[in-house]
């Protein structure tokens, strides 16, 4: 019983340490998307281009100028190292037999 106890801590302390890190990039991450915000808004209806964000934390940041821009969502793609970690590990299990699709 003790040994699953401290793995639970520990896995709770994990994810504290993991909110703790997006809730600092988030900090750090938006006043800079807050003005890529304002030079879409000024550049209006005119712009006609699709933005990439590379960046944490990604899905937060690419729904929040979705809402703050009215961009069509399909215009906005976010990308972060994780989906090629993901993509990575994904191929090593259709290696083993299971099904990895990606495009």
């Amino acid at each position: 019983m003790i040994g699953s106890e401290e793995e639970k801590a520990k896995e709770e302390n994990a994810l504290r340490q993991k909110e703790n890190e997006a809730a600092g990039l988030l900090a750090h991450n938006a006043p800079i998307v807050n003005r890529i915000c304002d030079l879409l808004a000024n550049a209006g209806p005119n712009w006609n281009g699709v933005l990439l964000m590379i960046t944490n934390t990604v899905e937060t940041l690419c729904a929040w100028m979705q809402q703050r821009t009215g961009l069509d969502r399909r215009r906005i793609l976010g990308y972060t190292l994780n989906d090629s970690l993901r993509l990575r590990t994904g191929s090593r299990r259709e290696e083993k037999g299971g099904g990895v699709h990606a495009f």
